[in-house]
């Protein structure tokens, strides 16, 4: 019984974590929209995931070479672009197919990893052997601080 008290309230903290996550870059998005579209992310890496994704979905092939840059490009050799990595695949579905919009591919992926990159603080924090209030507040420092040094 008492352990699953303890699994419902490591449950909650997550369930909390993802909605403060939620709310974090919903207020980013708000006060920014398409925050992560500045620099590479817009003109380089976002129309590079995309083509990678519309090569997928519509050829049914991963793009090898990308015939509208420079007359022909080894696109799959540079490690660089996301070719064979499943999260820029995902995230340009969530985009495209569920937001409606697929210049949001980069947000979508941004958000992905820093919200898995707060679970895995709070994660490893408890490996550690830290309360549930460290734990967590080391995952929102975790999530906030780029943006909080960033927008001060």
């Amino acid at each position: 019984m008492q352990e699953s008290k303890s699994h419902f309230r490591e449950l909650a903290v997550i369930a909390g974590l993802l909605l403060c996550a939620a709310v974090w870059f919903g207020a980013i998005e708000w006060m920014f929209p398409r925050y992560f579209l500045w620099d590479d992310n817009g003109d380089s890496f976002t129309p590079l995931f995309l083509f990678n994704a519309r090569s997928l979905w519509e050829t049914h092939t991963v793009p090898l070479v990308n015939f509208f840059q420079f007359a022909g490009w080894n696109h799959a050799g540079t490690e660089q672009l996301g070719v064979l990595y499943p999260p820029a695949y995902l995230a340009a579905w969530f985009a495209t197919g569920i937001l409606g919009n697929p210049l949001l591919t980069m947000d979508a992926l941004c958000i992905l990893h820093l919200t898995a990159g707060m679970l895995g603080m709070y994660t490893w924090m408890r490996t550690l052997g830290a309360r549930r209030e460290f734990a967590a507040g080391a995952a929102l420092f975790y999530l906030t601080l780029p943006f909080s040094t960033h927008l001060a």
